[in-house]
């Protein structure tokens, strides 16, 4: 009824997972390498591959340069060989690799918690993209990764958000301390009184939209 009488409508359905640090049991490959990339080859990279969202902020190089921000990192096999990895000053050119992740963490710590004497928070892992084969052993291992960064910050969670159609959802490495809490957004109707036109109107009504660039800034 308050969706109808405000006129609202679903707009996309995501899944929230967490991660408590001190109930997770780190366990790390040697065969996996996880490299930090520069905000210009991560700005860079997400800006090639934007196109796979149905939703995104279009002010990325903004959150990456963000102080909150702590980096991006990509996370590969070794097997492949880091000469394959054509990490350029301005570009990343996964295209070699068999398998791959990559990721951003955000850290909440020092948006809502900076002036407590013992900060704690949470790690927001955001812009995950991958491919391959083995990217279910990688996103393990980019979790992993963000649970031993979180604990070296002071930060009791990592927790990162999904839409219920991202390839990458099928893996995210459950296990039986992470919760999982079911997400929705909903769009209010203001089209008509900004000028948009009625195909602009029509995408953004157009239904569920599920395979979204979560924005940390709002979460």
């Amino acid at each position: 009824m308050f969706t109808l009488k405000c006129d609202y409508t679903l707009w996309s359905s995501l899944h929230i997972y967490v991660l408590p640090i001190e109930k997770h049991i780190m366990q790390f490959s040697e065969n996996i390498h996880t490299e930090k990339l520069s905000v210009n080859q991560a700005f860079s990279f997400y800006k090639s591959q934007l196109k796979c969202k149905n939703f995104y902020p279009v002010d990325v190089e903004t959150i990456l340069r963000g102080n909150p921000s702590l980096g991006t990192w990509v996370c590969y096999f070794n097997d492949d060989g880091s000469e394959d990895v054509h990490i350029k000053d301005r570009n990343t050119d996964t295209t070699k690799l068999s398998s791959w992740i990559v990721f951003s963490l955000w850290n909440s710590r020092e948006v809502c918690c900076g002036s407590l004497q013992k900060p704690s928070g949470f790690l927001f892992m955001y812009g995950l993209f991958g491919e391959g084969k083995k990217v279910r052993d990688l996103m393990k291992a980019s979790w992993n990764f963000a649970a031993k960064f979180g604990e070296d910050e002071n930060c009791k969670l990592v927790i990162t958000e999904i839409g219920d159609s991202d390839p990458l959802k099928n893996h995210i490495p459950l296990e039986s301390s992470m919760l999982c809490i079911k997400d929705v957004w909903y769009l209010k109707n203001v089209t008509e009184n900004l000028g948009v036109n009625n195909e602009e109107r029509t995408i953004a009504l157009s239904g569920d939209l599920g395979n979204v660039f979560v924005d940390p800034r709002d979460f």
